[in-house]
């Protein structure tokens, strides 16, 4: 069987037993929703039960984590605090993969797992280095009184997803599993666009400006756009495949109208910049020139029905608000140049000491809306140095994926979304929320675990 398919291309019966997992921890996950999981004895017997499920199916766990990332912003209370259902199914994969590497008592695997841990080493060393920087990071916040908030976002948006990093690296490395990731991650990105088109469709979302965004999961139509638009990516990156392309159109059609759904320009950027990375690895020019006539259509529709929409950036003078954060984010940076603010310090800083007038309305602003600047807010001078090094690993591993196996259809999706994210960062949130995060190290496995797949 071609390493390359996809999960509906393969014989139905290899993929019982992950279908099978994933259902059983889709049911966990709608119990702790419910709330049946914030007494001891149920909480612990549902936890028990997930990392058994995460044991049997590696390839479950790992798909468990990208389907539960849209709910990141719903909290649940278990014995011992509240978790996200996305930190839930993380700290229930790397158990159950624990558990079942503890019983296998196999050394030959456990020398093989360490190796592929820092393999290859061009990304799995800076990222090793990020995470150390980010702890560092706590003992130089610009605020102790609000260590807390840096803390929490140390552990769910550097050292969690990090740690699916990792276990994905390890997973993956089973084709069928990498492809069952790239399913579950295009399936949930499916229904969430269902669940914002079901919304425009009933009036219900954020009114504003005369218009009705949809959020569906998240709480923001923008926090809706910047996920979508990577799952649409990566789903259009399948149809290298070239099999079953009438559903693979059919849910990028879904996901399209979804992320339309929420009225975000940085979407519209996104998917073009997106489509053109995934143009320059497939070499077509065909392509392009189609890319062209499309996106000439739709901004042609967007002016005509959604003209002040389009053109409207917000603010009270005669510039774009973001400007203005981006003028108040420097000053932050001349202030801290060298240790930056720390992580989630943003909106802490922001409002009482650096906003400008006519940005009032941003005054609750919980970033500064470009990637480089949060960077170096969150993490300093030398986190901007540490990300520079992962960038060029990956693209790195890039160039390799595309010279190796370049009708990979998850790889090529992947390097697509990643690039589709980052130009929507440029103006926006790019990777400090943790569902980004998580998405980030997703596609960066999909990525190292392409040209191994084979073997």
């Amino acid at each position: 069987m071609s390493t390359l398919s996809l999960p509906i291309a393969a014989e139905t019966g290899a993929y019982r037993q992950a279908l099978a997992a994933s259902a059983g921890l889709v049911v966990l996950g709608g119990l702790i929703w419910m709330g049946a999981a914030e007494h001891l004895v149920p909480g612990l017997l549902i936890v028990l039960l997930g990392v058994l499920l995460a044991a049997w199916s590696p390839e479950a766990a790992c798909g468990g984590v990208l389907l539960s990332v849209p709910t990141i912003f719903h909290l649940h209370r278990l014995p011992r605090g509240e978790f996200s259902l996305l930190e839930l199914a993380i700290i229930v994969a790397i158990l159950g993969y624990a558990l079942r590497t503890a019983l296998g008592l196999n050394v030959r695997e456990w020398a093989e797992d360490a190796v592929a841990l820092v393999s290859p080493p061009e990304v799995a060393l800076p990222v090793l280095g990020l995470v150390v920087l980010g702890g560092l990071s706590i003992l130089t916040v610009a605020d102790s009184t609000y260590r807390h908030e840096s803390l929490r976002e140390l552990r769910t948006v550097i050292i969690e997803p990090v740690i699916f990093l990792g276990l994905a690296r390890l997973v993956w490395r089973d084709p069928r599993a990498r492809a069952w990731g790239a399913a579950c991650a295009v399936a949930a990105g499916a229904v969430v666009a269902l669940y914002a088109i079901g919304q425009a469709a009933i009036g219900s979302g954020v009114h504003a400006d005369g218009i009705t965004r949809a959020t569906a999961s998240y709480p923001h139509p923008n926090n809706l756009c910047l996920y979508l638009e990577r799952t649409t990516l990566l789903t259009v990156g399948l149809l290298i495949a070239r099999w079953r392309t009438r559903l693979i159109a059919g849910l990028i059609l879904i996901q399209c109208v979804g992320i339309a759904a929420t009225f975000s320009r940085g979407g519209l950027v996104a998917l073009f910049v997106g489509a053109v990375a995934l143009i320059w690895w497939v070499r077509s020019r065909r392509l392009l020139r189609s890319l062209t006539v499309v996106t000439a259509c739709v901004l042609f529709i967007a002016l005509f029905l959604f003209r002040s929409r389009l053109l409207d950036f917000g603010g009270s003078g005669n510039e774009p608000t973001r400007f203005a954060i981006w003028r108040s984010s420097i000053q932050m940076i001349k202030d801290h140049p060298v240790t930056g603010i720390g992580l989630d310090q943003f909106l802490y800083q922001y409002g009482r000491r650096y906003i400008e007038p006519d940005a009032w309305a941003e005054r609750y602003t919980s970033h500064p809306h470009n990637l480089i600047l949060d960077i170096w807010l969150s993490l300093g001078i030398v986190g901007l140095a540490v990300v520079a090094w992962i960038a060029a690993g990956v693209t790195r591993e890039v160039w390799r994926v595309r010279r190796v196996v370049p009708g990979d259809p998850i790889a090529a999706g992947a390097f697509a979304a990643l690039i589709g994210g980052l130009a929507h960062g440029m103006f926006d949130n790019g990777f400090f929320l943790p569902d980004l995060a998580v998405l980030t190290w997703a596609f960066v496995a999909f990525l190292i675990t392409a040209r191994r797949a084979e073997a």
